[in-house]
């Protein structure tokens, strides 16, 4: 079912990182072991991070610049059933500057001032538009129809978009320190690495 690849589809997949377990000035690099296992030098491949995949986006044939991927989805369960846009909070939302951002906001607006709209006034807004081809193609590709489904759906799927976004800012600040020789960390630092380390993990679904 959809709704379990959405929740189980691994976008932003972490390796098990090695634990610092002493937060005491560090010790010389051949010394890494204390900090729970061989610790290289330099921060290479997999330790503690790799780097995390973006979501997958698949070229729709759209010609207006819109994508095929998950916010499409959501765009086509909001058609389908428009006030399932009233369960979109406003930090799940997006906040790339892509078309298909764009109009997942301007329909989520849209369905917030009008709560009762149906799907036929969601479309006929966008009449002869590419944005009106765009939500009318992405409506025709779900199968599903149960408001509850549509609901649970759309939730899963902009929950765990937020939750990627959310890992990738994480990444890059880990990132950030990873450039650094490891003796050259403050305590403060290494801390907010173990830190980080820990929410990754527990976005990722790995604790």
């Amino acid at each position: 079912r959809r709704l379990r690849e959405v929740l189980e589809t691994p976008s932003n997949s972490e390796p098990d990182p090695q634990s610092y377990s002493d937060m005491a000035p560090p010790p010389d690099d051949h010394e890494y072991g204390q900090f729970g296992g061989g610790v290289p030098s330099t921060y290479d491949d997999g330790y503690p991070y790799t780097d995390i995949a973006e979501p997958a986006e698949v070229e729709s044939g759209f010609d207006a610049g819109f994508s095929d991927g998950v916010l499409m989805r959501a765009l086509g369960l909001i058609a389908l059933h428009p006030p399932a846009a009233l369960l979109v909070a406003d930090e799940m939302l997006p906040d790339d500057s892509d078309r298909t951002a764009n109009l997942l906001r301007e329909v989520v607006a849209l369905v917030r001032e009008t709560p009762d709209m149906s799907t036929a006034a969601l479309l006929g807004y966008w009449t002869n538009t590419d944005e009106g081809e765009a939500l009318s193609a992405a409506a025709a590709k779900e199968v599903i129809d149960t408001e509850n489904e549509i609901n649970e759906h759309l939730v899963a799927i902009l929950n765990k978009l937020s939750r990627d976004r959310r890992v990738n800012l994480l990444r890059t600040r880990a990132q950030e320190l990873k450039s650094v020789p490891y003796t050259e960390l403050s305590n403060e630092q290494k801390r907010e690495l173990v830190s980080l380390t820990t929410e990754i993990r527990q976005l990722s679904g790995r604790d």
